[in-house]
């Protein structure tokens, strides 16, 4: 581009063409132009039509990234004496023959991006990434020459970027969150001299997999830090297989998630002989932090082991934990889905702006505790920790958010809070059923299927995911049926006491009129208008409707999703 700019002239035209021998060498184009920063394969040619597609050949949304389908008078007819190769690059598909090219691409201001090969996407915890996107926003750094994105090998698979240049691994992350979803940023960044390179000059992939994850070493301190930091440090590294996490390291700055925290606290309940919780790990959130609140719980629980004195239980464990650290003068009160770690908040978090401060209200997670079974019970705890928090000055307005169940607790606990003279700006619900009509946010597949056809990308996959598990269900049925024919006696199955990890208990709360301000943001395939019915017979709610489903790798609050909701909350929050 800089040749076609300032040295062959103005009067010279440079046009990117794209096109696989399949589709007779030419499909699409783009026409550069002086000043462009990136080249697209643009638009097709007369005649020829381009379609991004899913792996069922359906449209994907606008902006998308997907595979691209040609067709028109320039396909050919296949190859020849080949007819498997055939049939599965060349396709029917609504009355046209289309031919599968296998190139990634994604449609931005109106051209054609060529992103990779679908062949080159990588499976990552369940998240299905493309490399060469990660890569793009990592050279496109300061510092960055060059860089290759694999998925590490280990005990689990993982996200592993090796690169030329800076060395500066935590700068590197932070740069890169602030521009991909948190699934998208490595786990780790190595630094190396050079990449391996097939004979054609090509970045060679498999070479890069097998690089070692850790080449570099243990970093020490002379700081004084608690008692177990040393044992914490040695759990750390063996679960995040990198060997310079150190006292202060922060958990997700070295790659920790979800699964990972899993793995710690097993490991740590294991060896310290006490329950550990993953509120624990973010609260701590190093090494040197964790330990400090683990010490006083390991002691105690070594002394009732030597007094034989069985582990407490009664009292619910319910905590606020801080997940974000800002001005104090308006802060945001997550409330967790059900019963479940705050993990899922995560992502959320990563987008809101920086001077906000989050709080999260965890219920109990540690299994010899109780826990509250009823909305009312959940709300009154959580107002007695929110009363004792520094977060909550008096005076200063607050807002309460919550995640499916979590926003029922949110609403029985703003009408709380504002009765005992707290001010409450808003109640903001992400996905949240109304009780006592739960059934019509999970359950009801016909409105389903009709938010499906509206948008029909993800439709049939749908019909499969339905059709699979109707099929274990019926295979179930049947293999108990046969079991009871044969003689077998089967054991008493114990009553059924939660759904979706939610106590049965929970769903007998009924919301009592409210003039609060609520913001429903509501999950385009799960949740019908009944549910904003509803709610509006209780208060005055403003629905947004939000691109995904209530939970899985589709859920709203996934990282690739959650950034729409972030950005709306923290404009409301500006704007008051």
């Amino acid at each position: 581009l800089e040749l076609h700019s300032s040295r062959l002239g103005p009067e010279v035209d440079l046009f990117n063409e794209y096109g696989p021998t399949e589709t007779t060498v030419w499909a699409t184009v783009h026409r550069a132009r002086p000043g462009d920063t990136s080249l697209p394969i643009g638009h097709p040619i007369a005649g020829v039509t381009a379609r991004v597609a899913n792996s069922s050949g359906a449209a994907m949304p606008a902006g998308a990234a997907g595979e691209l389908l040609i067709a028109g008078p320039t396909v050919t007819a296949g190859y020849l004496d080949d007819p498997r190769a055939t049939e599965q690059r060349f396709v029917e598909l609504d009355g046209q023959r289309w031919y599968r090219s296998g190139d990634l691409v994604r449609v931005v201001d109106g051209d054609l991006h060529f992103l990779g090969r679908v062949d080159d996407q990588l499976n990552v915890g369940g998240v299905r990434l493309e490399p060469t996107e990660v890569e793009s926003a990592l050279t496109a750094l300061p510092g960055v020459d060059d860089a290759v994105v694999v998925a590490g090998g280990g005990t689990r698979s993982r996200l592993v970027a090796h690169v030329v240049g800076t060395d500066d691994e935590a700068s590197i992350r932070q740069q890169l969150a602030n521009t991909l979803p948190s699934t998208h940023v490595p786990a780790r960044v190595i630094v190396h001299d050079a990449l391996p390179r097939t004979s054609h000059g090509k970045l060679d992939r498999k070479a890069a997999a097998d690089l070692a994850l850790d080449d570099v070493g243990a970093i020490g301190t002379t700081e004084a830090t608690a008692p177990m930091t040393d044992d914490v440090i040695r759990i750390w590294r063996s679960v995040l297989e990198r060997s310079d996490v150190g006292p202060h390291s922060d958990y997700f700055e070295t790659g920790g998630d979800s699964l990972s925290a899993v793995e710690i606290i097993s490991a740590l309940e294991a060896e310290l002989g006490c329950a550990v919780s993953i509120g624990d790990l973010l609260e701590g959130r190093t090494p040197a932090g964790l330990a400090a609140r683990l010490s006083p719980l390991a002691e105690d629980a070594a002394e009732r082991s030597s007094q034989a004195v069985p582990s407490p239980s009664g009292e619910p464990v319910n905590r606020i934990i801080t997940m974000q650290e800002g001005d104090p003068s308006s802060p945001l009160v997550l409330l967790t889905p059900g019963w479940d770690d705050i993990f899922g908040y995560q992502a959320l978090v990563e987008h809101l702006p920086d001077h906000l401060t989050v709080v999260a209200a965890t219920a109990s997670e540690v299994e010899t505790a109780n826990i509250d079974t009823t909305v009312d019970a959940i709300a009154a705890s959580f107002e007695a920790l929110l009363d004792r928090h520094p977060a909550m000055v008096p005076g200063r307005a607050i807002t309460l958010l919550g995640w499916s169940t979590g926003g029922v607790v949110a609403y029985e606990l703003a009408k709380r809070l504002r009765a005992g003279g707290r001010l409450v700006d808003r109640i903001a619900m992400i996905d949240t059923y109304f009780p006592g009509a739960e059934q019509e946010l999970w359950s009801n597949r016909w409105w389903k299927y009709k938010s499906l056809i509206r948008n029909p990308s993800g439709f049939f996959d749908e019909v499969r995911n339905t059709a699979k598990r109707r099929s274990r269900a019926v295979a179930k049925s049947m293999g108990m049926r046969l079991l009871r024919l044969s003689g077998t006696t089967l054991p008493e199955l114990p009553a059924r006491a939660s759904a979706g990890g939610v106590p049965l208990e929970a769903f007998s709360y009924r919301p009592t009129p409210t003039d609060l301000p609520i913001v429903l943001y509501a999950a385009s395939f799960t949740n019908p208008d009944r549910t904003h019915h509803c709610w509006r017979e209780v208060a005055s709610i403003e629905v947004v409707p939000v691109t995904g489903r209530h939970r899985g790798f589709q859920s709203v609050m996934g990282a690739d999703r959650v950034g729409d909701i972030a950005s709306d909350v923290a404009q409301r929050l500006a704007d008051d």
